[in-house]
């Protein structure tokens, strides 16, 4: 049982390294067996029953005599089943994670910003209103919306924090959820958290943040158990 976890966990550590960190292309050779178990800090055996799985899956190819290569044909979209479950899992917990802080720092922001951060913020959300009529790529936009609302909330640690957050789920959305359409839930969403701030309604711009996020979670129906 103990060896099949270790397996497990080398499974993922390979995959995050070729899907999360980039470190590996399609088509690009591994180190030698020697060199990755030790990169990985595992036995050979288990990383050859790991690069086994993973060749399984269609994302690692083994070739005699000349090493282990990410596949050529590789694309995050065809993830296999239990990746997707994975990655499903992993967005969950991210969401999870925003709805125990975000709604707090926008209460706080509606408390601490300067009329100059709050301009900001409603700048924000003029451009990605504008973007996303446009159709226009607004992920990044996003992502400064809740940036600039944790740095009204003058709260250094989540500031830091949120973005790493940020980078993983649009990075899983990529994989899992990118047919998803938010626009609805992001501009009505925006408008209403905004005009919270504004007012300075900190209760209300508590409660708009954590819909939000929630609509996120039901878009992507991360709310169903499996």
């Amino acid at each position: 049982m103990r060896k099949e976890k270790v397996t497990d966990s080398t499974v993922r550590k390979i995959d995050d390294l070729i899907f999360r960190e980039k470190q590996f292309a399609a088509g690009q050779r591994l180190p030698g067996e020697n060199a990755f178990a030790k990169m990985l800090g595992v036995s050979r055996s288990t990383l050859r029953e790991a690069i086994k799985i993973l060749e399984g899956q269609g994302i690692l190819c083994v070739r005699r005599g000349k090493g282990t290569f990410v596949a050529e044909d590789l694309n995050v979209r065809e993830y296999d089943f239990s990746s997707l479950e994975r990655v499903k899992k992993e967005l969950k917990d991210l969401y999870e994670a925003r709805l125990l802080f975000e709604p707090e720092m926008a209460a706080l922001a509606c408390i601490r910003a300067t009329e100059e951060e709050i301009e900001e913020i409603v700048d924000i959300q003029t451009k990605l209103e504008q973007a996303i009529r446009k159709g226009e790529e607004n992920i990044r936009l996003g992502q400064q919306f809740h940036n600039a609302i944790v740095m009204a909330a003058h709260n250094e640690f989540l500031l830091r924090l949120l973005p790493i957050i940020d980078d993983s789920i649009a990075e899983a959305i990529r994989v899992y959820g990118d047919k998803m359409d938010f626009t609805h839930y992001t501009l009505e969403d925006h408008r209403m958290i905004v005009e919270f701030i504004r007012r300075r309604d900190g209760v209300g711009a508590m409660h708009a943040m954590s819909i939000h996020l929630k609509h996120g979670i039901y878009a992507l129906h991360l709310n169903k158990d499996n």
